[in-house]
């Protein structure tokens, strides 16, 4: 595992919260189901910055293939001997800090729904995105620089590159256990194969070079080779970035790097993000903060394809005379809808003839009469 950085939060994944997580809100409210879905808009932005591998155990991804992954569970925690939590983090579904690439055997079948906490560290409430104020004891190489936790290590009791945590670390321990990273299975093989082809041709060839001598044109060869091995090992699709430059580490100690001028690349890019708010008042049009709480929830809820009842429903409710209420334009009214000007005058239009028609029959022969006179 080495650090990540995700670059900015796409435009298409913040819109799509704005509507999604207010459908889930008002959901919760009326105690139905909430609905995950909408945040796969990510995807696309979300694998080339990881570099189409998974973000737990690097092995290489294709962008149609795993799901994406919420570091914090959507839908509920649960951790082992622990009750399950469904409050648990169902408001960061959409948010841009909270995904992460990763395989099916490291999200499906390893993490699953865990999110454990350090000791004395109390969940996020409710709406929270200050995800700095917890302490989980899963890395998140987005904010944890996992090098520091978690190193490879030769086993000769299992005869291969093992995961170990650093000095002892439990963030580091409990992130090797929650992700299986040191069981056997095809994951692990996919890491021995690259050890035992790619690793081993490349220690060959430098142990070569090596013992040609160690003159000035003898250390430039050297110095060569090591630079072209490094940019093919370390490319940034490259799989197994950090069991690499353990291995090499390992076989290629500091004292003799130094004595013949070679350095290895430093791992990752972490870059610990800022927190976007789960609603961007950017993307609120003039004379949203007229409504209330109750209204720009409905309002943020309306997508592209919400049925036509529904934003009949929504817009007789933003029209109903209230005490200190205002006249809404129709551009107003189609800001806040989301649809055209012309599409609001037929909803208008709708409202009224829905109202007619409540009216009682005396009452709408009198206001048919008014009209013609």
């Amino acid at each position: 595992m080495i650090g990540i950085a995700r670059g900015p939060e796409p435009e298409a994944l913040r819109l799509e919260r704005r509507q999604r997580l207010a459908r889930a809100i008002l959901a919760r409210r009326e105690g139905s189901p909430v609905t995950f879905d909408g945040y796969q808009v990510a995807r696309e932005a979300l694998v080339p910055a990881l570099n189409y591998k998974c973000a737990y155990c690097e092995m290489p991804l294709q962008i149609q293939g795993p799901p994406v992954e919420h570091f914090r569970p959507k839908e509920c925690v649960e951790n082992e001997g622990e009750p399950r939590d469904a409050s648990r983090y169902w408001w960061l579904a959409w948010t841009w800090e909270n995904l992460l690439f990763a395989c099916s055997r490291c999200n499906t079948w390893s993490k699953k729904n865990k999110f454990p906490l350090a000791p004395g560290s109390s969940p996020l409430a409710e709406f929270s995105v200050a995800l700095d104020k917890e302490r989980p004891l899963l890395i998140d190489p987005a904010r944890v620089n996992p090098r520091e936790h978690i190193r490879f290590k030769w086993s000769e009791a299992r005869g291969r590159w093992l995961p170990l945590p650093v000095n002892g670390s439990a963030l580091g321990r409990r992130t090797i256990d929650e992700l299986r990273l040191a069981v056997i299975d095809d994951g692990a093989d996919h890491a021995k194969a690259h050890v035992e082809d790619r690793l081993s041709l490349c220690i060959e060839q430098l142990r070569e070079a090596m013992s040609g001598g160690s003159g000035k044109d003898d250390r430039e060869k050297v110095k060569r080779l090591w630079a072209r091995w490094c940019r093919s090992l370390f490319a940034p699709r490259q799989p197994f970035h950090a069991l690499t430059w353990d291995v090499l580490d390992a076989e290629f100690s500091a004292e003799e790097r130094s004595t013949w001028g070679l350095t290895l690349p430093r791992l990752g890019r972490h870059e610990p993000p800022a927190s976007s708010p789960l609603f961007d008042p950017a993307d609120d049009p003039p004379g949203f903060g007229d409504l209330s709480e109750e209204l720009q929830l409905r309002v943020r809820a309306l997508g592209r394809h919400s049925s036509e009842q529904e934003v009949l429903g929504v817009l007789e409710e933003i029209l109903r005379p209230r005490r200190g209420g205002r006249d809404w334009s129709d551009q107003e009214l189609a800001g806040l809808l989301g649809r055209s000007i012309g599409s609001v005058r037929l909803y208008r239009r709708r409202l009224e003839e829905r109202r007619s028609l409540k009216q009682p029959r005396g009452a709408r022969k009198t206001t048919s009469r008014s009209r013609e006179a």
